[in-house]
């Protein structure tokens, strides 16, 4: 009876992982991969041991064999044309039990470096850097744990929740398709496009051009698996000079995208690149603003940037201890579910598992989390109201489940709960070519001569116009940037029905946050307390 039972509760085990799904056969070169990350880690669960202490629990391990295509030009002058092979890892090390382990506690903020993490993608390769690494993790767990049980034995912590809980394995397997990249087209598109910048006006216009192919392995100790096929193609346009009053301003507009289709042809990227040109110049004259309190319109990427308040702050939703009591980007949002903390008239969506906005791709598309956990839609915000949070597999207060929220988070050996694809979906719109009317009246209702568009950011300065409520004219402006924070995101007064998609890659994993143009009701703007510098003696050449 028990043998039948058993038998029973692996083929339900097993109808998880590929219901609804076809495995997708493997190369040899990557079942070779798996082969080597599955024997280190069966050999590390049964022998890694130190002293009297416990051995690992759980292991996963992600290898990611990036490979890097570095296109850079300047003012139409080709300045950098190179390939490099950057493998990269992340290994996770759990000790103690499920209940109470060395995660969420004064998490090593830069893995060590004893291992060099330059391997070669074959079982070899893969097998010696995964036994280096996974014996450095491990000691280094040890100690998080010890730390951890002393710390939580010398506070009173009323409540405590399970550290690790675990869900039926996952696999899910991308066709890899290493891409052909034509060296001589991405040199004429950073030499074309740079040279779009080549003007007096301006020290220095340059395009970058960054191309990642960055499939990922993975594989947990509970049997949980994915091959995913990963490319970022970044193009960035920078201008750099100053402004008429000496201040030296660096301004770039970044164009992201994980799938070649959806890359603008040459022609079209020599427009973005001229336009962009065009759009600094118009900034050239700017002059340092008024302190400001009253309506904001923000534009394109600035909106995406209010945004990731929203991204930071429903974060991190499991408190990150250490001994010094010190929070390690604790999420503002994450004991506030059932309030209000946005707009009214605003829902929120995060959704790993959308592949595609308006055709395009989106970098935030995933299957399975960084625990093995199946990826599930959320809604994040219902008019206003904080209705879901990303969650992992370690418990809290607010989850008795993981929502397939778990990811990396750059140099941290805890995986920790981010969103991927944050969309922002307004109940009304106003038609883009309204926006800016509706921004004047807007204006003109709260008593206001004129009130600021912020269209770019340069560290700690924006760049924008103030405009004149009545007749529309527009007086380039900079100042201090806005300090977007929680408040700003219940400032939100209106939204543009222009849905714009801004990728981001990192090695935390893809994200994207989709988001039109947006009107603030209440923003607040101080004068920039940057001092311009002397301009050069010498007319430039």
């Amino acid at each position: 009876m028990k043998k039948f039972l058993l038998i029973s509760i692996c083929l339900i085990l097993n109808l998880n992982v590929f219901a609804g799904e076809k495995k997708q056969k493997l190369t040899s070169q990557e079942s070779e991969v798996f082969k080597a990350m599955q024997t280190e880690m069966n050999r590390n669960l049964q022998d890694l041991k130190m002293d009297k202490f416990a051995r690992p629990y759980y292991i996963a391990y992600k290898i990611i064999p990036e490979t890097r295509y570095l296109f850079n030009a300047s003012q139409g002058v080709l300045m950098q044309d190179k390939k490099t092979y950057n493998p990269d890892y992340e290994v996770q090390v759990r000790v103690g039990s499920p209940k109470e382990d060395n995660s969420y506690f004064d998490p090593t903020v830069w893995l060590p470096k004893e291992t060099n993490n330059f391997f070669a993608l074959n079982y070899e390769g893969v097998s010696k850097f995964l036994w280096q690494t996974t014996d450095i993790v491990y000691k280094n767990s040890l100690a998080e744990l010890t730390e951890k049980q002393a710390y939580k034995k010398n506070k009173h912590i009323a409540q405590q929740y399970d550290d690790f809980s675990f869900y039926p394995p996952q696999e899910h397997f991308d066709t890899i398709t290493e891409p052909v990249i034509d060296q001589k087209y991405w040199q004429e598109v950073a030499k074309k496009t740079s040279a779009k910048g080549a003007l007096p006006e301006f020290e220095d216009f340059m395009t970058a051009i960054n191309i990642n192919f960055a499939p990922s392995y993975f594989l947990t100790s509970r049997g949980s698996k994915y091959l995913q096929d990963k490319y970022s193609i970044n193009i960035t346009f920078t201008a750099q000079g100053r402004l008429e009053d000496g201040l030296e301003f660096n301004l770039n507009k970044s164009l992201t995208y994980v799938d070649f289709k959806d890359v603008p042809s040459l022609q079209e990227l020599e427009k973005e690149a001229e336009v962009f040109a065009k759009e600094v110049l118009a900034l050239q004259k700017a002059k340092k603003v008024d302190s400001y309190i009253g309506p904001v319109l923000l534009q394109g990427a600035q909106a995406a940037k209010l945004m990731k308040v929203l991204s930071r702050e429903i974060s991190f939703t499991k408190h990150i201890a250490s001994n010094n009591d010190y929070s390690y980007y604790d999420g503002v949002f994450a004991d506030k579910l059932g309030l209000k903390i946005f707009s009214s008239g605003f829902d929120v969506i995060d959704d790993p598992l959308r592949k595609t906005f308006d055709k395009q791709k989106l970098a935030g598309y995933y299957e399975i989390d960084e625990e093995g956990v199946k990826a599930e839609k959320i809604q994040v915000i219902e008019n206003g109201f904080l209705k879901d949070l990303p969650f992992t597999a370690s418990l809290t207060k607010n989850n008795s489940k993981s929502n397939g929220h778990a990811r990396s988070y750059y140099g941290y050996t805890t995986v920790v709960a981010r969103p991927s694809n944050l969309i922002l979906l307004p109940h009304k719109t106003i038609a883009q070519e309204d926006f800016l009317n509706t921004f004047k009246k807007f204006c003109l209702e709260q008593g206001l001569k004129a009130c600021p568009i912020i269209s770019a950011t340069d560290g700690e300065i924006f760049y924008g116009f103030m405009v004149d409520a009545k007749t529309g004219a527009k007086t380039p402006v900079y100042g201090e940037n806005p300090a977007f924070n929680t408040r700003s995101l219940r400032d939100i007064k209106y939204a543009s029905n222009q849905m714009q998609v801004y990728n981001e890659m990192n090695r935390g994993g893809g994200f994207s946050i989709i988001t039109p143009d947006l009107i603030l009701d209440n923003g607040e703007i101080n004068q920039s307390k940057k001092q311009p510098a002397r301009k050069p003696l010498v007319k430039r050449p």
